[in-house]
């Protein structure tokens, strides 16, 4: 396509284009507009295209809107297509021009005219725009001066303009900013309050009103850091007051104008934060008057009917800050003595504003008549109709009864909360005790003629004593009066009366929701004050019964299931079979039949029955109708994706519960539960795609018609409408369930990965094994696109290769070291592993290749993260695996990587740690491993290729290997005291060995030079450093130091590689493989005695290799640098006893 040249016609023609109905030319049109806005000077051209008076309108409102949109996208610096500084100038003196010689009425398409002002604002004033600054004030006053003679369109087009400004300031919160808004302000509004005075009587042209009365409010608000010291400060606020009392008073003349309602909502909104930010600025106003005309029974404003539904709100945010203010309620705390003519003024106020506001309250009849009433009558009582409407259509308000979380009631309960701070905590707990008294009285006539009014009444109460939970508590811990002990009240005289009424009206359903939510709130209480049992056999007989509101059973759940997180271990759980009947019932409610459609509903639902299957003995209750019902509802084709992670995840957890470390202890029975692997391996293979003419599910990123990237499931000739999903919900419920796992794939591989740990026996076994060819299909570097391996397909890889080696492995844990497990190893499976050896490590070295290549080309911008080395440390324990079976991996991977390591490991470390790259792309002691395996199970091998590149190659690699192995703490003899990279004796004998069987590859006489000395020492006493070690645990056992610290640091490391949130069965076969790999074939026990003489052994080996080779007493030259007496005993002991 040839380049269009940037000129006025060419984009007045594109900006037309862009909205034709023919789509090639509107793409065509879209994308070269987008291509110009790296042109410079296309701002620019843009606003002149505006402001040309030949341009036709419809070409100003598009030029205008894209040059409004393109300053946004580009004007900051760090922009991509960032406006240069002279344009930005050019840019800005070209608006001023505008603003200084056009009458404001004539501008076309003012409000985009604006917008474009503001973006330029968000970023130039008033700092860096001074020009403007002097506009707005010049403009103010001179409007000001002839406020007679100006016509009314052009004073509101000026005003809109600066109004426009003003907001766009109040919008910043840096500290600069407002600092500079503080610098600003008083010289605007010196020039505005005339005009506002002008118009602060005016009841008519709500247009004009509503434009004057937001500016002044706004600069009032944020143009002073301390109102009320500002001159005639306090009267303006009364005036303001004044305003706002006459607009309020002209609702019923003047409701239908639009205009009129927006005044009135700026008027209450702002004064509202006049109220929260200059609190002080009341005085004059008189606090206890404004509360006495917002609260006032009867003729308070907060008791008109009929009203905008931000009117309560607003009036609530008012009576809000008044609660938060400590001046208004403490008074002057501490009072001083300060010649500081701001403190006396403060000090003044505070003593003027506190009497007022006691004032108000003692007079109103206490805390309760004068605030809380009043409040909880506005914004806490449900109203009759939502009632209605919730309780015919509980579909849509499954997850909760009216008002629950509207921006009344958040206001309300807000209000509420700040009433209980001192000193009203404890006159607010008198009166929530009173009305919780008063609802135990009034419940007795629920049964009788008892209408909606009192039952909403009685709504509230419940809220209150939700909403003062830890007040109430407190209060109620070491309280004597029964009618104190709220956790016992609210079981056996609220909640257990109510949850026993029939759910025939409305608002009963809605008393027994609250009810629900209430004892959800006050679990921990109930556990403690042993009202257990009483809640939760009211909460199960509500969730038995098929004639209750599915909202309220629903809630019964997930009160249950809170109750059950605080006391697990109550006998209630496990009587009469309740526990299973939770879960039982919660299951039935899942799906179309069970009136929980709301996927947010089912997820949570099934979230709830995870945290019961995950913290209980369950065995009994795991039979194949409940898995059923799992499988059921997960093929079924209107379960929604959120439904199905939750799916997932309540498998995963069952697997995760039956066969977790603790079933493998010592003297335990192993159980197999078939049914669970059955519906987990069910569910996985659906999921992942690998069953048989299955396709996989479509990925979370997919689209779709309704709901794009949320919607899954198979293709049904006529599939149900998709259930809509909150965005914001989905996103939270995958972190909060899989973590890692972005698509339902993923998900059921992961599953898949539990399912392989915990199948056990012949049968199932060779159900799986099957699956291990499609699974290494997603390792290949011929399949997969990108060389950056997924974690879940390296979980897979590995546990079907320890799967391939210990089929029938006993999995006791705790006896695995033992006996080296290689002893146990399959031939058979290590035969048809090798058939897929070359497959895998491809695999291996595309990965391990991808990592280098991206750290060598910016090592500190593509560092290592911390998933990033969880991932590569994977990679290297199933190399490490494979080793034990597979000679072939020390060519193809171990030692082309120990080439690497030797060439580009940094030599000296202290300086690389200055800098906040790694040192490395791989973590060292994973790295350290894999060569000691390596060497261990293959020595003949690796020391071939390693002596291959001569003496200094093998001299390099030993000396970065025991730079890696420091003494620790300098000076310090006692092993306790000393930090190492590898926790276990068992790890660093075994890397020990490498840099000792390496010297001795070579042999050469330099190797004994005084240049060797440091090396040589650094190695024996490393030596020393394990005999003093295991000496010391020996005699601190009194014996046999027994099993090593081989089995605690594998288990370290496997924890380690598991994110925090995973719940995953015990990986038994892949932790005894590990074991084995880390133990030399003809160790037969893992002992740190055992592992301590075999090195000791490869030390002999070496002093032997050095006399044969060399003769002339080299072996005894090697000793010499020996440093213990007690070493090198034991070392002649250990060549006395080989002899």
């Amino acid at each position: 396509m040839a380049e269009v040249p940037l000129s006025a016609s060419n984009v007045v023609a594109a900006l037309n284009a862009s909205i034709s109905t023919d789509a090639a030319m509107r793409g065509m049109a879209v994308q070269q507009l987008q291509r110009w806005e790296a042109a410079p000077g296309y701002a620019l051209m843009l606003l002149e295209i505006y402001l040309d008076a030949s341009t036709d309108s419809q070409s100003k409102f598009l030029a205008i809107t894209m040059c409004k949109n393109t300053v946004g996208r580009n004007w900051q610096p760090r922009s991509s297509h960032s406006i240069s500084q002279q344009e930005r100038d050019q840019f800005k003196r070209r608006l001023v021009e505008v603003l200084c010689n056009t009458d404001p009425s004539r501008i076309q398409h003012l409000a985009e005219f604006i917008l474009l002002l503001r973006k330029v604002c968000r970023s130039e004033f008033p700092a860096k725009w001074p020009e403007m600054v002097n506009w707005a004030t010049s403009s103010v006053r001179s409007l000001a001066a002839n406020i007679a003679g100006i016509p009314r369109d052009q004073a509101l087009g000026l005003l809109r303009i600066v109004h426009g400004v003003v907001k766009e300031q109040q919008t910043k919160k840096l500290l600069s900013a407002r600092k500079q808004t503080f610098e600003i302000a008083p010289h605007i509004l010196e020039g505005l309050l005339p005009v506002w005075q002008h118009f602060s009587g005016a009841t008519s042209d709500w247009e004009l009103c509503r434009v004057v009365d937001g500016t002044t409010l706004i600069l009032l608000c944020i143009g002073f850091q301390k109102l009320y010291l500002v001159p005639s400060g306090l009267n303006i606020v009364s005036s303001v007051f004044q305003r706002l009392m006459l607009v309020v008073n002209e609702y019923p003349k003047s409701f239908k104008d639009p205009y009129y309602e927006k005044d009135l909502k700026t008027l209450l909104k702002w004064f509202a934060q006049i109220v929260h930010t200059h609190p002080l600025a009341l005085a004059d106003c008189g606090v206890d008057k404004m509360l006495t005309v917002i609260l006032a029974p009867g003729s308070g404003w907060i008791n008109k009917k009929d009203m905008p539904d931000f009117f309560d709100r607003y009036l609530i945010n008012i009576v809000q800050y008044c609660m938060n203010c400590t001046a208004y309620r403490k008074g002057i705390s501490n009072v001083t003595a300060s010649q500081a003519e701001d403190e006396q003024v403060r000090q003044k106020l505070i003593s003027t504003l506190h009497p007022q506001f006691m004032s108000y309250i003692t007079n109103s009849g206490g805390l309760g008549s004068a605030i809380v009433e009043p409040v909880i009558n506005a914004g806490l009582c449900v109203d009759e109709q939502n009632l209605r409407d919730w309780f015919e259509d509980p579909d849509e308000y499954l997850t909760g009864p009216p008002c629950v979380a509207t921006d009344l009631r958040l206001a309300t309960e807000a209000c509420l909360l700040a009433a209980q701070q001192d000193p009203f905590t404890e006159a607010l707990a008198e009166y929530v005790a009173a009305a919780a008294n008063g609802l135990v009285q009034s419940l007795a006539q629920l049964a009788n003629a008892f209408s909606a009014a009192d039952a909403v009444r009685c709504d509230a109460v419940v809220s209150l004593l939700n909403l003062y939970h830890t007040i109430l508590r407190k209060i109620g811990e070491n309280e004597t009066d029964p009618n104190k002990r709220y956790a016992s009240v609210i079981v056996d005289r609220i909640a257990v009366p109510i949850l026993q009424l029939p759910p025939t009206q409305p608002y009963v359903v809605l008393l027994k929701y609250r009810i629900m939510m209430l004892l959800r709130t006050w679990a921990g209480e109930l556990a403690t004050s042993q009202r257990v049992e009483v809640a939760v056999g009211a909460m199960g007989r509500c969730l038995e019964s098929n004639q209750e509101h599915p909202g309220v059973r629903f809630q019964a759940v997930l009160s249950l299931r809170s109750l059950f997180d605080r006391d697990p271990e109550h006998p209630v759980w496990v009587s009469n079979g309740l526990l299973r009947g939770i879960i039982g019932r919660a299951m039935d409610m899942l799906g179309s039949s069970g009136g929980v459609n709301v996927p947010e509903a089912q997820w949570r639902l099934l979230t709830a029955v995870t945290s019961f299957v995950n913290e209980s003995e369950l065995s009994d209750a795991l039979q194949m109708p409940l898995l059923q019902k799992l499988v059921d509802l997960w093929r079924s084709p209107s379960t929604d994706e959120l439904v199905k992670f939750a799916l997932l995840d309540l498998v995963k957890g069952l697997l995760a519960n039956y066969y977790s470390a603790s079933t493998y202890s010592i003297g335990k029975e192993l159980k197999t539960y078939p049914a669970v692997i059955e519906c987990s391996l069910t569910i996985a293979m659906d999921a992942s795609g690998l069953a048989p003419n299955q396709p996989p599910y479509p990925s979370s990123t997919g689209s779709s018609p309704t709901c794009s990237p949320l919607r899954v499931g198979r293709s049904q000739p006529n599939p149900p409408p998709p259930s809509p999903v909150n965005q914001a919900t989905i996103t939270g419920a995958l972190s909060a369930t899989q973590g890692a796992c972005s698509t339902i794939k993923e998900a059921g591989l992961a599953l898949l990965v539990s399912v392989l740990r915990a199948v056990r026996g012949e049968d199932q076994v060779s159900h799986v094994l099957p699956l291990f060819s499609q699974c290494l299909t997603r390792f290949s570097p011929e399949i997969v696109e990108s060389p950056e391996l997924n974690e879940v397909d390296i979980d897979l890889i590995t546990e079907f290769v320890a799967l391939h080696l210990l089929p029938d492995y006993n999995p006791n844990a705790a006896e695995a070291v033992k006996s080296n497990p290689r002893q146990q190893f399959s031939p058979q499976g290590a035969e048809a592993l090798s058939h897929h050896s070359e497959a895998i490590a491809r695999g291996i070295k595309q990965h391990l290749q991808h990592r280098i290549d991206l750290y060598s080309q910016d090592p500190t911008m593509n560092a290592p993260k911390a998933a990033d080395d969880r991932l590569a440390d994977k990679v290297f324990r199933l190399v490490r695996m494979l080793l034990v079976v597979d000679g072939r991996l020390v060519d193809q991977i171990v030692f082309p990587l120990y080439q690497h390591f030797i060439t580009f490991f940094p030599a000296d470390r202290s300086s690389s740690r200055s800098s906040s790259a790694p040192l490395y792309p791989f973590r060292e002691e994973p790295l350290l491993m894999t060569f000691a395996t390596a060497m261990a199970h293959h020595p003949q091998k690796f020391l071939a290729l390693a002596a291959s590149g001569g003496l200094e190659s093998v001299a390099v690699g030993a000396q970065k290997i025991m730079g890696l192995m420091p003494l620790g703490e300098r000076g310090s003899t006692s092993p306790s005291r000393r930090s190492y990279l590898l926790p276990s004796v068992n790890q660093r004998c075994l890397v020990l060995a490498v840099p000792l069987m390496l010297l001795s590859a070579v042999a050469d006489s330099r190797v004994l030079g005084a240049d060797a000395k440091g090396l040589w020492v650094s190695l024996w006493n490393q030596l020393d450093c394990l005999v003093d070690q295991v000496e010391a645990s020996q005699a601190k056992a009194g014996g046999s130091s027994g099993v090593s610290g081989l089995l605690t640091s594998t288990l370290r490391e496997l924890r380690s590689k598991v994110p925090s949130h995973a719940k995953m069965p015990y990986p038994y076969r892949v932790s005894a493989c590990m074991i084995a790999s880390s133990l030399p074939p003809d160790v037969l026990h893992a002992q740190d005695q055992d592992m301590l003489e075999w090195l000791l052994k490869v030390a002999v080996r070496v002093v032997t290799t050095f006399d044969q080779r060399l003769g002339n007493g080299a072996g005894q030259a090697l000793l010499s640098f020996i440093e213990s007496d007690r070493l090198t005993q034991v070392v002649g002991q250990v060549a006395s006893s080989s002899t």
